[in-house]
């Protein structure tokens, strides 16, 4: 059984970070190896871009090459190297994605289910990790109010919990 979700104040920034962790998993779908910041400055713009890129790279300083830096590197990497390599699933994913992140308007509907385990048990073990990663991201130091342009702070795990605690909930999801 699902709890329901009391929507917290902090709700437009939840529904952009949930575009924005759209867009960066159609970007680990479809972009290619290898990655450089120009590609994801086409892709996400300038200023998100570069705030990404220093998320998954970083500079070696002995060597000056972009090395991978901190879980959400390698895990987006292993995704863009598997979705090279195995198209077949990637409208599907796209499907399941939109019928789990939105579970909260749906919490009084008998027969719904999360669709991730309906993905094959390979593309479950490459998406799990990233997804997991990417909100590891909401922890120090989170998503930067002037990348992002989302309410008058950072979002973050710390303040995330903290919204839903004070809408009376008991859970966060």
């Amino acid at each position: 059984m699902l709890h329901r979700v009391i929507p917290p104040a902090c709700q437009p920034e939840l529904r952009k970070l949930v575009r924005f962790q759209k867009k960066v998993l159609r970007f680990g779908l479809n972009a290619s190896l290898p990655l450089t910041p120009e590609v994801f400055q086409d892709f996400f713009g300038m200023k998100t871009g570069n705030w990404l890129w220093e998320r998954v790279y970083t500079k070696d300083k002995k060597t000056e090459k972009d090395v991978l830096t901190k879980k959400f590197g390698e895990n987006l990497n292993k995704l863009v190297e598997y979705a090279e390599s195995d198209r077949g699933e990637i409208k599907k994913i796209f499907r399941v994605f939109r019928n789990d992140i939105y579970f909260f308007i749906r919490w009084n509907v008998p027969d719904f289910q999360f669709q991730f385990p309906t993905l094959s048990k390979e593309w479950q073990a490459v998406l799990k990790p990233f997804l997991k990663s990417f909100y590891e991201l909401l922890d120090s130091p989170g998503f930067r109010q002037e990348v992002f342009g989302w309410g008058p702070d950072d979002l973050t795990r710390k303040k995330l919990v903290q919204h839903y605690r004070e809408a009376g909930n008991k859970v966060c999801p």
